[in-house]
């Protein structure tokens, strides 16, 4: 094969502006939101440019130089930009945001519904705020209503009005747990309010543009269409999910199985389901042979109308808004100007998405969307040379295959960052998925179409059935495959930083392939040594850091009580071995979620779980009779709803007050000495009080894990 040409250059910079804008406007909304840098110190530094670029001037006046110091102060200023950006999306920096009006005391909340009502524990939805106590403000509030509140039927548009007193949403305390606060707080969502029965009231209902009114309806109507004619539960929460966008009804069980196959991106409505509809459309366009510009505007003005409206339909999520977006611009940049570079279309999307919501930057949709498109541009033409044949349904399976292979490139660091997992029959899954995501978007906008025509819309949903009950059946089956999932993984951050520095060594290399000998010799040969340089180090970086993780493990003597509502879960890591404690009927869901994380983090150890009611058979090293526990040369005893009538030593170092006991601290500390009281999240609000008090009277120190966080001894 014939290669064209190439840059030696991985990036060749005046090609990408773009490019270099919105890495430098990234970079200042992290400063921003990793720093408390004010405005004022951003017109300083601003200032401090100009005079820079002013004086670079005068010292060098080649033209050349004042191009490079120029392009160096618009660098800078990009950063400024980004940091500016970022904090006027701060709460604390909008005069009219909601917290600049609400006291430690109830208040009246006049809202608009934003959000679709979840129904779960308890009702929720988001609404944006209009005034508190009858003066104007802005901001999400996430509203949280008691589930037997019959009254609860509020929809997007409804103005409500309600009083209660406004919670800022706590940080999850437990070590590498998901911090559910930094989630909401990139949404938008900073502060919280509880409502019971008879605080709410709807003012006024329908306040919504005819726009959105409209595509809600449409929603409405399709979700119905498909509760019809699809009466099995999985396919029907399948296709509204993938068409719709509509996830309430998916079950557990059907999104494990698309989650451990790592198929599960397609049932949220993203990017590959906007590219899928395009698709589809520009098919059809492609049968008139018509290259006037005037067909072009209408190709593209029918495209981009088919694209926003398929976002409104599907509930203009953030990550349908920015699928849009960028296929907007490829649309134009390909139809149009055929010249185009697929970065400064990326870079281009991605920079108006984050001047909107700079938060967005933050989110790991955002995040996988960009790196795989990226990875995919990338690498998918160097894999894709890998095999060749001119069998056209074994090319198409080889490009479905090298573009989940390539997908995953740059995908895969962070994403066992947050997960810890590693799908190991991605690329079987993706196959199947993006080839079957295809037929299922399609046929299912044709049964919407073609729904109220006798005969024929009952042909298409049942071949739609059909569809829905073999693709469900293909990912349960690549479930059901041995070693689905490799789980239990972790990374640092200090080793994903090191795996892109690698990554982006390797792509450099590729990109620094020679087109003859000569030029090999004169232009890359130094450039490939720097690569090379860095590949080898980032890799022995890796290896070191994976010892250090090693041997901190190995090395790991801890205890630590976990902060989980109305539970008891202790975890013991010693001699390279895990032992758990929990509370009678513990919910194993909510251990898990404020536990794995650490675990993994400690090596994913196998663990010995007990019950506190069998504490004295865990391990005879540890537990002694009567809740009595010696670790690390400290005493604990245990003061739980299974103890209060056992008989208790005299003394202890540490006192753990758990299980949500009864156990009243006056006459219990009357009998018995300690240093520390540990009081858990399982505790009544009120029994924690009175210890709290009790210890203050009694000069006791307290660790109340509810405010403190957890307890690690």
């Amino acid at each position: 094969m014939k290669f064209q040409a190439r840059n030696n250059y991985l990036i060749n910079w005046p090609e990408y502006p773009l490019l270099r804008t919105t890495i430098c406007f990234m970079v200042g909304i992290f400063l921003s939101d990793s720093f408390d840098i004010t405005l004022q110190w951003c017109a300083v530094v601003l200032g401090v440019l100009i005079v820079f670029f002013y004086c670079f001037n005068r010292v060098k006046k080649s033209s050349l130089n004042l191009i490079r110091g120029l392009g160096v102060s618009m660098l800078f200023i990009g950063i400024l930009l980004g940091v500016i950006r970022g904090n006027l999306q701060k709460a604390i920096n909008n005069p009219f945001h909601y917290s600049h009006g609400i006291q430690n005391e109830s208040v009246t909340i006049v809202g608009k519904v934003s959000s679709e009502l979840k129904r779960k524990k308890r009702i929720s939805a988001t609404i944006n705020v209009l005034s508190i106590n009858t003066k104007k403000y802005t901001g999400r509030l996430l509203v949280y209503f008691d589930k037997a509140d019959s009254l609860v039927n509020y929809q997007i548009g409804d103005i409500i009005m309600m009083r209660g007193k406004v919670h800022q949403i706590k940080d999850n305390h437990n070590p590498r747990a998901f911090n559910y606060r930094e989630y909401l707080k990139y949404q938008g969502v900073d502060y919280q309010i509880f409502l019971k029965d008879g605080v709410h009231k709807l003012v006024s209902s329908g306040n919504v543009n005819w726009i959105s009114g409209l595509t809600i309806e449409i929603r409405k109507w399709a979700i119905t269409i498909f509760k019809e004619r699809i009466k099995q539960k999985d396919q029907f929460a399948t296709a509204s999910a993938m068409v719709l966008g509509h996830r309430d009804n998916i079950s557990k069980d059907l999104y494990t199985s698309f989650s451990e196959t790592g198929a599960v991106h397609v049932l949220a409505v993203s990017g590959l389901h906007v590219g899928i509809i395009c698709l589809i459309f520009i098919i059809f366009f492609n049968q008139f042979k018509n290259e006037s510009n005037t067909f072009k505007l209408i190709k593209l003005i029918s495209l981009l109308l088919v694209v926003w409206t398929y976002a409104l339909i599907t509930g203009a999520s953030p990550a349908v808004l920015r699928a849009s977006v960028m296929f907007s611009l490829i649309l134009i940049g390909r139809l149009w100007f055929k010249g185009a570079n697929i970065y400064n279309i990326l870079s281009c999307s991605a920079l108006l998405i984050l001047m909107y919501d700079p938060y967005l930057l933050f989110q790991l949709s955002f995040q996988f969307s960009y790196l795989a498109l990226i990875s995919i541009v990338f690498f998918q033409p160097y894999f894709e040379r890998w095999f060749e044949t001119r069998h056209r349904i074994l090319n198409r399976i080889w490009q479905l295959t090298t573009v989940s292979i390539a997908a995953q490139i740059l995908i895969f660091p962070i994403s066992v960052y947050h997960f810890h997992e590693f799908p190991t029959y991605f690329v079987l899954s993706g196959i199947i998925a993006v080839f079957l995501a295809t037929f299922i978007l399609g046929i299912g906008i044709a049964l919407l179409c073609f729904n109220s025509i006798p005969g024929l819309g009952d042909i298409i949903s049942f071949f739609y059935s059909v569809l829905l009950e073999g693709f469900i059946g293909a990912i349960e089956g690549v479930q059901s495959l041995p070693f689905t999932t490799i789980d239990g993984l972790f990374i640092s951050v200090e080793s994903v930083l090191i795996c892109y520095l690698l990554i982006g060594a390797i792509m450099y290399l590729l990109r620094l392939r020679p087109t003859n000998y000569k030029e090999a010799i004169r232009n890359t040969l130094k450039k490939k040594r720097i690569a090379a340089c860095i590949v080898m180090l980032s890799t022995i970086a890796l290896m070191i850091n994976s010892i250090l993780h090693t041997n901190r493990i190995k090395n790991l003597t801890e205890l630590i009580v976990y902060d989980i509502y109305e539970h008891t879960a202790i975890d013991i890591f010693d001699n390279n071995q895990l032992y758990s404690i929990y509370s009678r009927n513990v919910d194993h869901d909510k251990v898990d979620f404020a536990s794995k994380g650490y675990r993994i983090y400690n090596g994913n150890l196998a663990n010995t779980t007990t019950s506190l009611l069998e504490k004295d058979n865990l391990d005879e090293a540890l537990f002694l009779t009567n809740g009595s526990l010696f670790f690390k040369n400290h005493h604990l005893y245990f003061v739980d709803e299974i103890e209060t009538n056992n008989r208790m030593p005299c003394a202890s170092d540490i006192l753990l007050v758990v299980n949500k006991t009864k156990q009243l601290p006056h006459n219990f500390l009357e009998h018995h000495r300690t240093s520390l009281v540990v009081l858990d999240n399982s505790l009544t609000r009120s029994i924690r009080d009175v210890w709290i008090e009790e210890c203050k009277k009694r000069m006791l120190r307290v660790h109340d894990v509810r405010e403190h966080g957890v307890f690690r001894l």
